[in-house]
This record gives C-alpha cells, sequence and structure tokens, in this order.
C-alpha cells in the first residue's frame, strides 16, 4: 500500500491530461502494449505515405508539419512541396498501452521496427500479434536512435486475447483513417462527417483549404459547423492554410453561420 491507493488512487497513476493519443518513447523509455491494429480492420490499421518539413506558423513559430496520403497518392506529397528525404512510409496501428491503461495509436516510419513485428508475427511461438504483449524499447536520440521489441510471455502461459485491451479498444472511438483527413482520431470518420465525406476520405488529391471549404459549405447543423472549424483550426496549425486562404474560408463561415441561423429562425 501506499498513499496514493491509500487515497483511492492506483499505484501506476497517470494524470489523463498528460496521456497523448499516440505512442512516442523519449530516449532509455519502454512501453508494454498489446498490438490490436488489423488490416481487416481499416480504423484499427492504416498504411501510406507521410511528409514531414518545417515551417513558420501565423505566430512566427517555426513547427514540424506534416501530411500524409494513402499509398496511391504519394505524388500527392511532392506537389505539396515534399523532397524525397521529407517523405517516409508508414504504418498506423491501434495498440493497448498497459502501462497508460489507455488505446493509442503507433506511427511506425523506421524499417526496422515494421521488420521487427513481421518476424514476430511469423514466428511460431509468437504468432498472432493481439495475443500477447510487446514491451517497446527506445535508446538513442536523432539518426542514433534504436527501437526494440520484445515479446511477453503470459504470466498464465499459453497466448491469448487480452479482455481488458479488447474492451478499451471497444469502448474507445479511435479511427486511424482520420490521418488523412486531419481529423481527429478520436472521432469515428462516419459520425464526424457529413453524407458526402466518405468521398473526401477517398479523394486525397483535394488540398486542405479544399477539403475544410467543402465541409463548411456542407454543415447542415451548428454541430457540423464546429467539426469543420476544428479540422480547419488543425490544418492552420500545422502550417497546411496559407493566412489569404484563411481570409478566403472566414468568409465562408460567416455566409454558413447566416444560413443556418436563417434555417433555425
Amino acid at each position: 500500500m501506499s498513499n496514493l491507493t491509500d487515497w483511492g488512487l492506483p499505484e501506476n497513476y497517470k494524470d489523463p491530461s498528460t496521456i497523448g493519443d499516440y505512442l512516442k518513447l523519449g530516449n532509455k523509455e519502454h512501453f508494454d502494449v498489446r498490438v490490436l491494429g488489423d488490416w481487416n480492420q481499416p480504423r484499427t490499421a492504416v498504411q501510406g505515405w507521410v511528409g514531414w518539413k518545417d515551417v513558420i506558423n501565423e505566430n512566427g513559430q517555426e513547427v514540424r508539419a506534416g501530411s500524409r496520403v494513402v499509398l496511391k497518392n504519394k505524388a500527392l506529397l511532392y506537389r505539396q512541396g515534399y523532397r524525397d528525404n521529407q517523405i517516409k512510409f508508414f504504418w498506423a496501428l491501434v495498440v493497448y498501452n498497459r502501462d497508460l491503461d489507455t488505446i493509442q495509436c503507433w506511427e511506425i516510419t523506421q524499417v526496422k521496427v515494421r521488420s521487427q513485428l513481421t518476424n514476430l508475427l511469423e514466428n511460431k511461438k509468437w504468432g498472432i500479434l493481439n495475443r500477447y504483449d510487446i514491451t517497446v524499447s527506445r535508446e538513442g536520440e536523432g539518426y542514433d536512435t534504436e527501437y526494440t521489441l520484445t515479446a511477453l510471455p503470459d504470466p498464465e502461459g499459453g497466448l491469448r486475447t487480452c479482455p481488458i485491451a479488447e474492451k478499451a479498444l471497444e469502448e474507445s472511438t479511435i479511427d486511424l483513417r482520420q490521418l488523412f483527413v486531419g481529423g481527429d482520431i478520436k472521432a469515428p470518420v462516419e459520425e464526424q462527417a457529413s453524407d458526402g465525406d466518405s468521398e473526401h476520405f477517398e479523394r486525397d488529391d483535394l488540398r486542405p483549404v479544399e477539403l475544410v471549404r467543402n465541409r463548411i459549405e456542407a454543415a447542415q447543423t451548428f454541430k457540423e459547423l464546429d467539426d469543420a472549424l476544428m479540422l480547419k483550426k488543425s490544418y492552420v496549425e500545422r502550417g497546411d492554410i496559407p493566412k489569404a486562404e484563411q481570409m478566403t474560408l472566414k468568409s465562408i463561415e460567416v455566409k454558413t453561420k447566416e444560413r443556418l441561423s436563417d434555417e433555425v429562425a
């Protein structure tokens, strides 16, 4: 027992506000995870290309901006100004982080990490990833960073799915397809969008400003408009929408608010 448990909190308590949606490891840090991502379940596993570059945001600060596209649309990143050395292939998988007791997105751009996962999957001793935990460890910084994956045997022996992890996924609204449209990965694509959103998801040739404009103009409720403005905010923070285009979107936003107000009245 400890003061934490005496007070009614678990021994390994973490403040929920400090836990992010993405699995991130610092130097000499490690987490035990259960990989729940399955390519047969699109909301839990996606792959594509991601481009990263440093940009100056509206506050004059240098930030790292990213853009993700599905496999067939790598050329779109070149049209957006990304160079070969700024583009990486990635997997994004849903995992249950046992140390933090939460569902997270594990975005994997390292070839060696993907190879370690496929090696475990093909290993007769381990096999299907959701039947055992994996310790993910990191050592080093920058180009010297090394990740190590170690499969963990079940304390009770054998390989089995984890009811706690499966329940956490069932209760979660995570949808990794949002990575391709700049949305909130904790919001299902089907619930957040209008009828035409599935088309927007497939059309990765749309520029951020076009995608946001379509959502603002298509909004049928103030809730849908708020969702569109949240998407706009995420793109602006990443530096994907120039100030001139932001002004245009603001004008469309005003007109949409007037239309929705008239419909309510």
